[in-house]
């Protein structure tokens, strides 16, 4: 499938999974963070 696709194409996908990934770690580590908050007692 990759074989016939520009370099820069598949660099793009990459880059754009990669940053997904990170955006869905961010927000579900604030998520972590809120519900840790609320259990403090704040």
């Amino acid at each position: 499938m990759w074989d016939n696709l520009p370099w820069w194409l598949v660099a793009l996908y990459a880059t754009y999974t990669a940053a997904n990934r990170t955006l869905e770690l961010i927000l579900s580590y604030k998520i972590q963070m809120k519900k840790l908050d609320k259990k403090k007692g704040k």
